[in-house]
């Protein structure tokens, strides 16, 4: 019997395109906190944070009406969306 491989050593990329992807992800995530979190608090500009994080996708959302912790859950998914393309640019070809 050949054995295929599973998860991220499919591609030839798999694991370091996992890795960068992921690292991404738990930065968009744990910036959404802290923004969550200090907009509680004082209602700053903490959310200045999140769309420097998730640039590119954070200035087409300037068109998607929006404000307050809707902003941030929009910008929060587009972040992740993100991290999906990283992972799918990244991961390069299937090993057969």
């Amino acid at each position: 019997m050949k054995h295929t491989p599973r998860g991220p050593l499919r591609y030839s990329n798999g694991r370091r395109a996992l890795w960068i992807s992921g690292a991404y992800a738990v930065l968009v995530i744990g910036t959404a906190l802290f923004v969550f979190v200090a907009s509680r608090a004082s209602g700053g500009m903490a959310a200045v944070w999140l769309v420097l994080v998730t640039l590119p996708f954070s200035v087409l959302s300037q068109f998607i009406p929006g404000e307050g912790k809707t902003y941030i859950i929009i910008l929060t998914a587009g972040g992740l969306v993100q991290a999906v393309l990283l992972w799918a640019l990244l991961r390069g070809k299937k090993v057969r």
